[in-house]
């Protein structure tokens, strides 16, 4: 598996370096045969704030929001930090999308293999991410509770179902996507790994 940042070097060297420390630490829970990339971006080469993202079941890409928060690139000094715990929780969430795509491939394609946003692919996105999240909550004893209040202060006014913009109160798309979070971080269960 590549796993590389082409932008900075420094987070090139991180990247792997955490990359192998989860695959030490939880690898016998992953099922990665299909993962080819974990690539690092710039949080600016994305239209919207996202942690990380599944590409397919060969790429993953993360990007630098929560890099940029560290306060050094030492893994020994990152330890109990809360921003390093929160993006190793990313990619292990991303890449238990990876191993679910094994257990579940119609929802799956359902999801990545469909340009019409329709109640199948708004059915699928929810499980899905419900899953996923509800596996990583807890993760290393970290929650992401901020994402909770963020909701739950929002007014929300759904009219439109945008997966390509607008993330914002008034898109059904979006509150899909960020709904199975707050579901899952909110009851503070971890779910064992799927198998």
């Amino acid at each position: 598996m590549k796993v590389y940042c082409l932008y900075d070097p420094k987070y090139d060297v991180f990247i792997k370096e955490v990359v192998n420390i989860i695959l030490d630490k939880y690898g016998n829970d992953l099922h990665l045969s299909s993962l080819e990339e974990i690539e690092l971006i710039s949080k600016e080469d994305i239209s919207y704030e996202t942690d990380g993202k599944v590409l397919s079941s060969r790429k993953i890409i993360v990007t630098s929001r929560l890099y940029e928060l560290l306060p050094t690139l030492n893994i020994n000094d990152l330890l109990e930090n809360n921003n390093y715990k929160l993006l190793k929780k990313t990619l292990y969430h991303e890449m238990g999308h990876i191993t679910d795509m094994t257990f579940m491939p119609k929802l799956y394609k359902c999801v990545l293999d469909n340009d019409e946003i329709d109640k199948n692919y708004i059915a699928s996105l929810f499980w899905l991410e419900y899953i996923a999240e509800r596996r990583t909550s807890g993760f290393e004893n970290v929650n992401d509770l901020e994402i909770c209040d963020d909701i739950a202060k929002r007014k929300w006014n759904c009219s439109m179902a945008d997966p390509y913009g607008h993330y914002n109160e008034k898109n059904f798309f979006y509150l899909t996507k960020i709904l199975p979070y707050f579901m899952a971080e909110y009851s503070g269960f971890r779910a064992p790994a799927v198998r």
